[in-house]
């Protein structure tokens, strides 16, 4: 599953990993979003590798096997999993292997972390607000991007 060209000039090369004990439709949507995840970032997807099972250790993995040898061949640079615990038992190991990682000259990230749009998030109802606090937050938008009536340009 590995391409063995190089993606071009300026594009961030990424591996895609999954490891889970759902089925196949199931894996292949969250293969699906990890890879909308890495295209909304514009990064090239070198690999999507996928193992079944969590309980084993990442080395005895042979998909991770796979990520390892992107990573040491620089054919990619970084690697987006679904959810942490793909990846690691705790904060801790995930802590590890973020330093093994960047050591080879990679980064870890994570597609279901918190930016994740909450109209993606099942269950979390959308924030309630009145047209003032929609105004309001408009013209918070707008004065942070340089327009209002209150700015120099508008006055003159």
């Amino acid at each position: 599953m590995l391409s063995d060209s190089r993606p071009a000039t300026g594009r961030v090369p990424v591996a895609l990993y999954i490891a889970t004990d759902v089925s196949d439709d199931e894996a292949s949507h969250l293969m699906r979003c990890c890879r909308d995840y890495a295209e909304a970032r514009h990064w090239t997807v070198a690999a999507a590798v996928c193992d079944t099972g969590t309980t084993a250790p990442l080395t005895g993995r042979p998909g991770w096997c796979e990520i390892t040898a992107a990573l040491g061949t620089g054919s990619a640079r970084g690697v987006v999993t679904w959810q942490r615990r793909m990846i690691a038992a705790d904060t801790t190991a995930y802590e590890t292997l973020t330093a093994l990682v960047a050591d080879r000259g990679g980064f870890l990230a994570i597609a279901s972390d918190s930016r994740t749009p909450i109209e993606m998030r099942p269950g979390i109802p959308l924030p309630r607000r009145t047209p003032g606090q929609v105004q309001r937050l408009r013209w918070i938008a707008d004065a942070a991007a340089g327009f209002g009536p209150w700015m120099p340009e508008a006055i003159s």
